[in-house]
This record gives C-alpha cells, structure tokens and sequence, in this order.
C-alpha cells in the first residue's frame, strides 16, 4: 500500500510543486469547503464540524493489499468517508478492495468484537463515496 501524507500537508508545497497538482488540489479544496461540510451534516445528522480538525489522505493498494478489521473511531472524529477512484475504472469486484463492515458481538471479557462474516460487502466502483 502506498499512502501520502494528510493533503493539508500540500499547502507548504512551491509553487512549482503546486503547479503539477492542480486536480489533486481542487478535489482537496472542495472536500474541505463549508459547502461539503453542510452536505455531510446534513446527510449524517453529525451536528457542526469545525473544517480545521480534518485530515485527509490517499491511499493505493496493489495486488495483495489489504487493511485489517478495524473502527474509525479516533479522537474527537464524527465521520470518515472513503472516495473509490479505482483503476481500471471498470472495476470488477472479484478484484478484490470491497468495504466490508461486520456486525458486532459482545467479547468475553467485556466490550465489543467483530462477528466472523461481514453484514455488508460493498465493492468498489469509479467516483463512489460511501
């Protein structure tokens, strides 16, 4: 897997850096507009976020790659989202890089575990935000 840094990072590139990133700058941009907080409040009912606490990065995964089961709770975090731009852009699921989210299960000693098999398997398609 290769993954940048968090994309605010990119604020302290040259100009000549910034140059050969317009795209890449214009989607971070947008993901971090009031505009695309709004929608995510209003979509998530997650009530305000404050546009200075977000990171952001991208992640590409090669044959074999996979992340292990895990929550997204970190901190004070309200939402995560995750944006496929797979390639080739017709993906075929057998491909592998499906979301897949468990059910969970009180643990012996307390708390909470994942169940064995996924509730949800949602394979990756070009331009998907779940």
């Amino acid at each position: 897997m290769h993954q940048t840094g968090d994309l605010a990072s990119l604020n302290y590139l040259t100009p000549e850096q910034v140059s050969l990133l317009p795209n890449l700058l214009k989607l971070r941009d947008a993901l971090s507009s009031p505009a695309f907080r709004q929608f995510v409040r209003t979509v998530t009912g997650c009530g305000p976020l404050s546009g200075s606490k977000q990171d952001m990065s991208i992640n590409s995964y090669r044959k074999g790659c996979h992340l292990l089961n895990h929550d997204d709770v970190i901190g004070t975090r309200r939402v995560s989202y995750i944006l496929y731009m797979p390639l080739p852009r017709d993906w075929k699921p057998e491909w592998g890089g499906a979301l897949e989210l468990y059910p969970v299960k009180n643990a012996p000693g307390g708390g909470l575990e994942p169940e064995t098999q996924p509730s949800k398997v949602i394979p990756p398609s070009w331009n998907q935000f779940i």
